[in-house]
């Protein structure tokens, strides 16, 4: 694969949870950055009508030090009260956030946590495309990507299916 000047170290994705919306992204240059993260979460939650209260992330607990490390970053977040780890990433976790709260329970009542899994799943397929371009197209592709995720939340799986390997080989057999 040729390796393309200017290449982003990859994403971050910002999505409501209960609009299923994608809300803010960015390109980052060190891949899984903390720092890169906090400024992505900074900006968004400076968009107007954003007023988080939850923060759904895979690393929450290490997250969460992060922001309370730093003077600035706990004013930004001082309006944030809830770090929780998404379904999808929970069970790998070894720390006190494994298991919710009566509270955080009580929170997540109606929230999907693992939307954000869902679309990086759905966005992840078009990885080979998009990175065989030239940085310019590669933001403009990534960006009309999430307009059609946000215009099309209707048709779009809501839940990413995970196939074994020998459900897959049992599908080829069959065709």
């Amino acid at each position: 694969r040729q390796q393309l000047k200017n290449r982003t170290a990859g994403w971050q994705f910002v999505l409501d949870p209960n609009s299923k919306r994608v809300v803010a992204a960015k390109d980052y240059t060190v891949n899984e950055s903390t720092k890169e993260k906090a400024d992505l979460l900074v900006d968004a939650m400076a968009l107007p009508k954003v007023n988080p209260d939850l923060l759904i992330h895979d690393d929450a607990c290490h997250f969460q030090k992060h922001i309370q490390g730093h003077k600035a970053l706990k004013h930004a977040f001082r309006r944030v009260r809830y770090y929780l780890i998404d379904e999808f990433h929970r069970p790998n976790h070894k720390c006190q956030k494994r298991i919710q709260k009566k509270a955080e329970a009580k929170r997540l009542k109606n929230v999907r946590t693992n939307m954000a899994e869902v679309f990086n799943s759905w966005i992840r397929r078009k990885n080979f495309f998009l990175n065989s371009m030239n940085p310019h197209l590669h933001r403009f592709w990534v960006e009309e990507s999430i307009l059609f995720w946000n215009d099309h939340l209707n048709i779009i799986p809501k839940y990413s299916t995970r196939r074994s390997a020998a459900q897959s080989r049992k599908g080829k057999k069959g065709k």
